[in-house]
């Protein structure tokens, strides 16, 4: 149980740390931290090439682009959202409360 959660978060720690420099986002990474830039126009974040984010089934990647993406210039698209109604079923109902919106496609 122990070794399957480690390689998990490794997972999400290794995704979490190239994912968003792909995407546009001045990240630094530090030994026990990931440091972001914001950009208060949102230009340049997000994917203008439309490809979508690999989410490694962790419900906090997948959070953490769609909440990126609506203060984005382009859209973001995950490639997995059925993992975010574990940790925080109420996120797709919340958003249109906060003024945006998510579309699911396929």
């Amino acid at each position: 149980m122990r070794q399957k959660y480690r390689h998990r978060k490794g997972i999400a720690h290794a995704a979490r740390y190239s994912l968003p420099s792909s995407r546009g986002v001045d990240c630094s990474e530090g030994r026990d931290s990931l440091t972001v830039q914001g950009r208060p126009s949102g230009k340049g974040l997000g994917n203008a090439r439309g490809s979508e984010v690999k989410t490694h089934l962790d419900h906090r990647i997948a959070k953490s682009f769609l909440v990126m993406g609506l203060a984005s210039e382009h859209p973001v698209s995950i490639d997995d959202s059925a993992m975010i109604a574990t940790s925080f079923p109420e996120f797709f109902a919340m958003i249109p409360r906060l003024g945006a919106m998510i579309e699911a496609s396929g």
